[in-house]
């Protein structure tokens, strides 16, 4: 059964950062997200207080092991020696999602090398990027950004039903995460309940929605 989850974007989601240097655990430190300076000492929805060195959650309602996430920055091009070591660097025992904003990323020989390893490529609707539905593993995660407008465009219901069609009829598709960033003036939430009612025609699948 094809499970949809649907991320909608209200506040900045909390990411997961790995870290790679070879320390001792107890020494291992990071950031929820880069957002976070915002977020100190105002409550989250598990009820904690949220605090950096805590690597407080932003939700308890997301099972473990759901997705980690990891977003590469624009300036970084494709280079083989670079796609293996952010490989070597990731812990097999997650989901990992990578997100590349640099468009000599969308390779199919980038896709494969990921599937190997079990790392699903992250497909996007973005101003400036590829917006094909990426497919490399059984899991898929598709971002809307907004186009033209980044974070601000709102999306017409034809492209909504065309991507959620294209991951319907896939039969490799074992779930598939749909998270919606284009969340200036509430598109954001438009679009998740318009797509939430459309997909709720599919006879094969199961729905998880979620909002922030």
């Amino acid at each position: 059964m094809k499970k949809f989850i649907f991320l909608l974007l209200l506040i900045p989601v909390f990411a997961i950062a790995q870290n790679t240097a070879k320390v001792p655990e107890k020494q291992l430190k990071g950031f929820a997200t880069v957002y976070a300076n915002r977020f100190i000492g105002l409550r989250t929805a598990t009820g904690e207080i949220f605090k950096h060195s805590n690597l407080t959650a932003a939700s308890n309602n997301f099972k473990i092991n759901s997705c980690v996430l990891f977003q590469m920055p624009p300036r970084m091009i494709y280079r083989e020696e670079k796609l293996e070591q952010i490989i070597e660097n990731l812990n097999p025992a997650f989901t990992n999602v990578l997100e590349f904003r640099n468009e000599t990323w969308w390779t199919a020989h980038v896709y494969n090398k990921l599937a190997q390893h079990n790392i699903t490529f992250c497909g996007m609707s973005h101003p400036a990027l590829p917006d094909d539905v990426v497919q490399n593993t059984k899991t898929v995660y598709f971002r809307f950004h907004g186009v033209p407008q980044l974070y601000k465009s709102k999306y017409e219901m034809e492209l909504l039903k065309k991507i959620a069609d294209e991951i319907e009829n896939n039969s490799d598709t074992k779930e598939a995460f749909i998270y919606f960033n284009n969340d200036i003036d509430g598109s954001a939430i438009t679009n998740a309940i318009e797509m939430e009612q459309y997909v709720s025609g599919y006879k094969t699948s199961k729905f998880f929605i979620y909002k922030f």
